[in-house]
């Protein structure tokens, strides 16, 4: 039951996450309406800012479960792996 609900808030903190990308590179790259389609500058903003956010995104992912794997090897007694 606990996992279910661990497993259920990691899923929506990363599609808050992911929302939130989309809200953000949207609101930084676009700023045209004249079209129905990106212009090259808009795309190429929104590859670059995707690409940092998923990057980011990532980076926080390996610290937390460095960080995950220290607090259980403290809580067993054992040395850090270094």
């Amino acid at each position: 039951m606990i996992d279910q609900m661990v497993q259920e808030a990691e899923s929506t903190a990363v599609n808050t996450t992911f929302l939130n990308m989309g809200f953000h590179c949207f609101k930084v790259c676009v700023d045209n309406f004249r079209s129905n389609q990106l212009e090259t500058n808009e795309t190429k903003c929104a590859r670059n800012c995707i690409e940092k956010y998923m990057k980011t995104f990532q980076r926080v992912q390996m610290r937390f479960m460095e960080q995950n794997s220290d607090m259980m090897v403290q809580g067993s007694g054992a040395p850090p792996p270094q």
